[in-house]
């Protein structure tokens, strides 16, 4: 009788140290290789469903997928707050090495499918950031547009509040890369500096109204900020509307500190 599931079984590794490192809280993310979808995957070779994040036992991540499934690509997050992505993972590949000593430019990278007609509202991303986490930037990679596709993402299960936003009202409806730096146009109009294109939501960056003369031109102020995770908190998207579905990744980059949760 022909095999019907294919078993993938991963062991994170200390780089340093060589060491098997144990792990019981992080988590993984099984994509189908080369998209944005998370692959179907079991937790035994009877079938039974699994998650998707999974989370690891030991350090370990173990799933099952059905047997024409060669590769698939995994994100990962530990509960030490370290990012990897791995594309192209076959069976036969056993061991994933963590730099456990490198604190900055973390980057954890969430697949995404939203705007739909019938998965709008607040949709968690299934990860959490973790006390430690100081992020720097968040921007996107739209694989799939959508139409008129606009998304939000943010900390709060009410993503209604602009205040808990990193990004606003982002647009899904063209492929590409959307990096989020600094609104491009500017008004002196009682002295306000507004943009039709600014994304970067508060917890990004904070504005400020320019003093209305003739001299200054009213243009007011933008400046980049980082957001301080002190303790565990839900990784949401908000979608803004009922139109066709976009797919994509979130990057999330931020550095470690980790005593700030003490």
């Amino acid at each position: 009788m022909s095999a019907t599931y294919t078993e993938f079984y991963v062991q994170l590794i200390n780089k340093r140290t060589k060491r098997p490192i144990d792990d019981d809280t992080g988590l993984c993310n099984v994509l189908t290789a080369s998209t944005a979808t998370e692959a179907t995957i079991y937790s035994d070779e009877n079938g039974t469903s699994a998650s998707n994040p999974l989370t690891m036992t030991d350090g370990i991540i173990r799933f099952f997928t059905a047997v024409s499934v060669t590769t698939v690509d995994l994100s990962i997050l530990t509960a030490s707050g370290h990012a990897v992505f791995i594309e192209a993972l076959t069976p036969s590949q056993h061991r994933v090495d963590i730099d456990t000593d490198c604190l900055t430019d973390q980057r954890l990278i969430i697949p995404f499918c939203s705007l739909t007609a019938s998965n709008t509202g607040v949709i968690d991303t299934g990860f959490d950031l973790i006390a430690g986490m100081q992020i720097k930037d968040i921007y996107a990679h739209i694989t799939t547009a959508g139409t008129g596709g606009l998304f939000s993402v943010g900390v709060s299960a009410d993503l209604s509040a602009t205040s808990a936003k990193f990004l606003l009202s982002a647009n899904g409806s063209a492929t590409g890369w959307k990096v989020y730096d600094f609104p491009v146009t500017t008004s002196n109009s009682g002295g306000t500096l507004v943009s039709g294109v600014q994304i970067r939501g508060p917890l990004l960056c904070a504005l400020g109204s320019g003093v209305n003369t003739a001299a200054e031109g009213g243009q007011g102020w933008f400046v980049k900020k980082k957001y301080q995770v002190t303790a565990v908190t839900s990784l949401v998207m908000f979608s803004n509307t009922t139109a066709a579905e976009s797919y994509g990744y979130l990057y999330v980059v931020y550095d470690l500190l980790p005593t700030i949760g003490n």
